[in-house]
């Protein structure tokens, strides 16, 4: 029975971390301003890995399969900086390089922020659990708050892993809402040719 209370107390804190680290992960949320615009930073787990650009003012978007975890890395163009777009209207084409190199120091600012989170968060649960089961056969506390911290270390050294966008991104899926897939269609064939455009899920 000590053995069995034991293997209990270790799987309640070991689910307690990985439960806390999960809810840090798909509730945190940034938003970073760049020269052009605002965007919003997120992560949605259990979905097939990868990079998500969605712009809610025209509900089209971009997926690129870059992301090894099973999670979609979003990022949602929440603003346009409206003297850019004056500049676009004038024929004057922002600074790519530029932009995707703002783009790209925000997603990393947002992803150093969201493993320290889910670290921090993972962990308090992990402690509050193994202090509620200690004693009664359970292992001694501070074998239970080492457990907590190991899997909440592993957990994050696995989300810095997995989550940040890897490899070349091209080759993107185009979505947009169901009326509208058919102009997308005809708009990207005419600027590149080819694409594969798929209905928002």
């Amino acid at each position: 029975m000590r053995t069995v209370r034991s293997a209990a107390a270790v799987a309640l804190v070991v689910i307690a971390v990985l439960g806390g680290g999960l809810l840090a992960l798909a509730t945190y949320s940034a938003e970073r301003d760049l020269s052009v615009g605002r965007i919003e930073v997120s992560v949605q787990p259990f979905h097939t890995g990868a990079l998500d650009i969605y712009v809610p003012l025209v509900d089209w978007g971009a997926r690129f399969s870059a992301v090894r975890l099973p999670a979609r890395l979003s990022i949602d163009v929440r603003t346009v900086n409206r003297e850019a777009a004056q500049r676009v209207a004038e024929g004057e084409l922002p600074d790519v390089e530029a932009v995707r190199h703002e783009a790209r120091d925000g997603v990393a600012s947002y992803l150093r922020e969201l493993v320290l989170i889910v670290f921090l968060c993972g962990l308090a649960a992990g402690l509050v659990v193994a202090l509620a089961v200690r004693g009664r056969g359970a292992p001694r506390l501070r074998w239970l708050f080492a457990t907590a911290g190991g899997v909440a270390v592993a957990g994050c050294v696995a989300l810095a892993l997995l989550l940040p966008p890897r490899g070349e991104i091209a080759d993107p899926e185009y979505y947009a809402n169901g009326p509208d897939i058919p102009v997308a269609l005809r708009t990207i064939e005419q600027a590149q040719g080819s694409a594969k455009v798929i209905s928002r899920s």
